[in-house]
Parts: C-alpha cells; structure tokens; sequence
C-alpha cells in the first residue's frame, strides 16, 4: 500500500468546512487516527465513515444503490449495496484531494 497521508487531507478539508460537513470530518478524523495501514487494508469497517463523507460531500453518486452478486454457502446471490460501499481506500483519498483543490483558496466554506 503506498503511503497516503490522510490524517493532514482530512485536518486540510476541516480547516476551510463549517456545520455538519466539519462535523462529519471530525467523525472521520477520530476513526482514522489510530489506524494502522495493515488496519486499513484487512478491515474495511475501520474506515466506514470516510467511504460515507465522501459519498455525502464528494461524490453523491455513491449513494445509489446497485445489486452485487456474491457467493454464500454455495449460493450465488443478489445483494442490493450502496455504491460508497464498494469505494476502495485509494479512490477516497485520490477523491478527497481533487475536492480539496477545488476549495476557495482561504475561504471557508
């Protein structure tokens, strides 16, 4: 995994938001600060909310629902998941950081 440093992206965005949006932030902070990259990589409820904020602020198409096929026991089902669901760690970050450039320089928003 390369290194990402998330915790400075998520400090930087919660530096220039206000109300519910630094709030979430704020959530995702405290989840991701005593996470270890083999954390990150192996537990993908470690870092839910991230996948949330970034489908609440981001990239609202990520709240759609689509169906997923999975095995269980044999059987192959249809599943209906949320997008964000399905966004890797790498595809949050990389996201995180055009909507940081995209944020009026000194504004807060």
């Amino acid at each position: 995994m390369k290194e990402y440093n998330y915790l400075k992206l998520v400090k930087k965005l919660g530096e220039c938001k206000q109300g519910d949006e630094r709030q979430c932030l704020q959530a995702v902070y405290s989840q991701l600060k005593d996470l270890t990259e083999d954390q990150i990589k192996k537990d993908r409820s470690s870092w839910s909310k991230l996948r949330v904020y970034y489908a609440l602020y981001v990239d609202r198409t990520k709240l759609e629902h689509i169906l997923v096929q999975e095995k269980k026991k044999k059987e192959e089902l249809h599943v209906r998941k949320m997008k964000c669901s399905l966004l890797s760690f790498e595809e949050c970050y990389q996201g995180l950081q055009k909507y940081l450039e995209n944020q009026p320089k000194g504004v807060v928003v």
